[in-house]
């Protein structure tokens, strides 16, 4: 029994790595970003922690939205849905002042940017 659950919970973290790693911001900024790297980390409680970090071509653009699929489906017809929570957006050590929607199939995290010239932190 412990090694399913310790096999579900691999197989969720890798979805969710996957989801994470595809995922990058709309076509508003798509163009200007020159990196996007993600790190992730499974807690004790087994909830996953990201900070995605962002670097841009010349200066970031005024905002940045990412919108998530709150739920991830497998070939056999199960599916697995997750919730951000504590999501927060820095440059350089300050809050950037995040805004989360939670929508009906969609959440969708808008940061403000101000045209930051330090490399921009998502995390949740």
């Amino acid at each position: 029994m412990a090694r399913t659950g310790i096999r579900r919970l691999a197989a969720i973290v890798v979805v969710a790595l996957a989801l994470l790693t595809c995922l990058a911001p709309s076509a508003r900024a798509a163009d200007q970003v020159a990196t996007y790297a993600v790190q992730a980390t499974i807690n004790a409680d087994g909830t996953l922690a990201v900070k995605a970090t962002m670097t841009f071509d010349g200066a970031a653009p005024a905002s940045v939205r990412q919108v998530f699929d709150p739920a991830t489906r497998t070939a056999d017809d199960r599916e697995y849905r997750y919730t951000l929570a504590g999501v927060t957006a820095t440059s350089g050590g300050k809050d950037l002042g995040a805004k989360v929607d939670v929508g009906a199939g969609t959440t969708t995290v808008d940061i403000p940017t101000g045209g930051a010239t330090a490399p921009v932190e998502l995390a949740y």
